[in-house]
């Protein structure tokens, strides 16, 4: 419960908006103190700062080494299972229209619907925590099953985790409702996301099979132009994600700040 706490207080205090607006009160001080110059310099600083990522994609520079840390792999044998980890879900909005509704990595579940018909005995096993822990929701893992039940997923093929808070205890989880783990299984998850992935199940007991999906970053130069909302996002990210690696190492649920296959 504590390291879940400190994970969330580090998640905000790495957001880029959270230092902007830092900067900002701390500009507002400087005003109500009469430090006018001070202020300006502050203000300036954050005006050049939503320029800069307006126009340059710096979140890419810092998301490459996470997407390009595994491959996307050939499969020339049948998987025992499918590890499909939660965050593509909207659980709000899958509640307010009765249909499950997707967001931006909504790839995770097209991936593992077309792993799961392409292998038909393959197990698969969905994650995702219930929101904000309100009865009156699905949890993500719900939504997820949802989709691939409707796409022609046989119910029975499909195990679900909704207790977890985050991947350490996803990794936990589905040991005990698997057992120990057999054979080959692939993990499902945004490349991003897949280093702090892979590195929490390896030290979690399994060895799975990186499938990274939903990539953000492409061709550097072609994405120079004004498209703030974008760029921003990659960056919020970007350091969210990098700030895990390291609180998961501090917290020994890694065994690398850069987890490589464990394989």
């Amino acid at each position: 419960m504590i390291h879940d706490l400190a994970s969330d207080i580090v998640h905000l205090l790495v957001r880029p908006e959270t230092w902007l607006a830092g900067v900002l009160l701390l500009a507002l001080i400087a005003i109500l103190r009469n430090r006018r110059r001070s202020a300006a310099l502050l203000v300036a600083g954050c005006f050049g700062f939503v320029v800069l990522v307006g126009y340059v994609p710096v979140g890419d520079v810092l998301l490459r080494p996470l997407e390009t840390r595994f491959n996307v792999p050939v499969l020339t044998e049948a998987p025992t299972g499918i590890v499909v980890l939660g965050g593509p879900e909207d659980v709000a909005l899958s509640n307010v229209w009765g249909q499950p509704v997707l967001n931006g990595a909504g790839e995770r579940i097209v991936a593992a619907i077309g792993l799961a018909t392409r292998y038909p005995e393959a197990r698969v096993l969905l994650t995702g925590r219930t929101w904000r822990r309100n009865a009156l929701y699905p949890s993500e893992a719900d939504v997820a099953r949802d989709v691939l039940v409707s796409a022609g997923i046989a119910p029975d093929r499909i195990t679900i985790d909704t207790e977890a808070n985050n991947t350490a205890q996803n990794a936990r989880n589905l040991i005990d409702a698997t057992g120990a783990p057999t054979g080959d299984w692939l993990l499902v998850t945004s490349a991003f996301h897949m280093p702090r992935s892979v590195g929490t199940f390896c030290a979690g007991g399994w060895a799975l099979i990186p499938y990274p999906v939903d990539f953000r970053t492409g061709a550097f130069r072609h994405r120079m132009a004004w498209n703030l909302a974008p760029h921003w996002l990659d960056l919020a990210t970007a350091t969210r994600e990098w700030a895990g690696l390291v609180a998961y190492r501090l917290l020994g649920r890694t065994e690398a700040v850069f987890p490589g296959n464990c394989r």
